[in-house]
C-alpha cells in the first residue's frame, strides 16, 4: 500500500503535466471557436476594422505560441522538453492575459476575457507546477 504523502515518480508528474497541457490546448481551441463565433454573430465594428487587420498577425502568433506546450508535451518525457514546455507555458499564460485584456476588457467584451480565463488560463496555471516538478525530475 502506498502512502499519499510519498512523492510521485517523474513519469507520473510527466503524465499529469501532459494531461493538463492537453486540457489547456482543448480550452484554447474552445476559446478560439467562441471568439470566432461571437465575432461572426456581432460583426466587426467599422471603427475597429483597421486595428483588427493590423493586430491579427500578433493574435495569430500569440495563439500559436500558446498552443506549443500542448504539442511539445507529446514528444516524450525528457527533462529538456519539460523545461521548454515550462518556459513556453509561462509565455502562453502571459499572452493569454494580454489577449484577455485586449479582446475582453479593452473592447468591452468581458465574456471573451472570462472565456479565455476559464478555458485556457486556469488549466495552464494548474499545469505549470506539474511541469516544473517534471522538469526537476521529481
Amino acid at each position: 500500500m502506498t502512502s499519499s504523502t510519498t512523492p510521485a515518480s517523474p513519469s507520473a508528474a510527466a503524465r499529469r503535466a501532459k494531461h493538463l497541457w492537453t486540457i489547456t490546448g482543448m480550452g484554447l481551441l474552445l476559446y478560439l471557436v467562441f471568439h470566432v463565433l461571437s465575432t461572426l454573430l456581432e460583426g466587426v465594428d467599422p471603427a475597429l476594422e483597421g486595428n483588427e487587420a493590423q493586430a491579427m498577425w500578433v493574435w495569430t502568433i500569440s495563439l500559436g505560441i500558446a498552443f506549443l506546450p500542448t504539442l511539445l508535451s507529446a514528444l516524450g518525457e525528457s527533462r529538456a522538453i519539460a523545461w521548454v514546455i515550462f518556459v513556453l507555458g509561462i509565455v502562453s499564460v502571459l499572452l493569454g492575459l494580454l489577449i484577455a485584456y485586449q479582446y475582453g476588457i479593452n473592447a468591452s467584451a468581458g465574456y471573451i476575457a472570462l472565456t479565455i480565463a476559464v478555458f485556457m488560463l486556469l488549466p495552464a496555471v494548474f499545469a505549470l507546477p506539474h511541469t516544473l516538478r517534471w522538469a526537476r525530475g521529481g
